[in-house]
C-alpha cells in the first residue's frame, strides 16, 4: 500500500468515523413456512376449498361479517389484486382469531396451508416510505478515537497529538456531531499525522 493510499485511509477513518456492515445470515425469505416435501399450495386447490368449507357461512354474499365477502374472489389472479386483504386473513388465522371459538375449526393443516400460500404468493406490502430525516451531521473522530482508531487498525501506538487542537465542547460533552467542526488547521494536522504514521 503506498504512503499516499495510507494517508488518505487514515484521513477518511478520522473524517467519519466508522463503517456499517450487513449481513445476510437469518434472513427469512417468503415461504419459508411453507410445508415441506409437499407441492406449494394454491389458492384453486386450498384457500377457495377451505372458504367455501369453512368461511362462507360468516364471510359470504348474504351478509359478510365485518364487511368482508371471501367467495367474491374466484381465482388466484383476483385474490392476489386485493393482497391486504389476504395478508389480514393470514394475520387473523395465525393469531387464532379466525375461525372463532364457536364455529367449527378446520384441520390445522388446511390453516398452516392457508398461511403458506399467503407467504408464497401474496406480495407483501411496500415498506412505508421514511419521512424527511432533516439535515444530517457528518460526525468525525474526537483526538481519543482518532488515536483508538490508529492503534486498532495499524498497531501504532500513537499517544501523542502534535498540535491536534482541542475538541470543541457543547452541552458539557465533546463527542456531539454537531459540535465537532473541522477547521482547516485540524485538517492539515490530519493531514501530516496521516503522512508520518504511513
Amino acid at each position: 500500500m503506498t504512503r499516499t493510499r495510507l494517508a488518505a485511509l487514515l484521513l477518511g477513518s478520522a473524517l467519519v468515523g466508522g463503517l456499517a456492515f450487513r449481513g445476510g445470515a437469518g434472513v427469512a425469505t417468503a415461504g419459508d413456512d411453507a410445508p415441506t416435501g409437499a407441492a406449494a399450495p394454491t389458492f384453486t386447490l386450498d384457500v377457495a376449498p377451505l372458504v367455501a368449507s369453512h368461511c362462507a357461512s360468516c364471510h359470504g354474499k348474504a351478509s359478510p361479517a365485518g364487511g368482508l365477502d371471501l367467495t367474491a374472489f374466484v381465482d388466484e389472479a383476483h385474490a392476489l389484486a386485493s393482497a391486504k386483504v389476504w395478508r389480514r386473513v393470514a394475520d387473523r388465522v395465525a393469531r387464532g382469531e379466525m375461525p372463532p371459538k364457536d364455529a367449527a375449526k378446520p384441520p390445522q393443516a388446511a390453516l398452516d396451508r392457508l398461511r403458506a400460500w399467503v407467504d408464497r404468493a401474496v406480495p407483501p406490502p411496500p415498506p412505508p416510505r421514511p419521512g424527511d430525516p432533516g439535515r444530517v451531521t457528518l460526525r468525525r473522530l474526537t483526538k481519543a478515537e482518532y488515536h483508538a482508531t490508529i492503534r486498532d487498525l495499524l498497531a501504532v501506538d500513537e499517544t501523542s497529538s502534535p498540535g491536534f487542537p482541542s475538541d470543541d465542547v457543547g452541552y458539557g460533552f465533546d463527542r456531539i456531531g454537531d459540535v465537532l467542526s473541522l477547521p482547516p488547521l485540524l485538517l492539515e494536522k490530519y493531514l501530516s499525522a496521516a503522512e508520518r504514521i504511513s
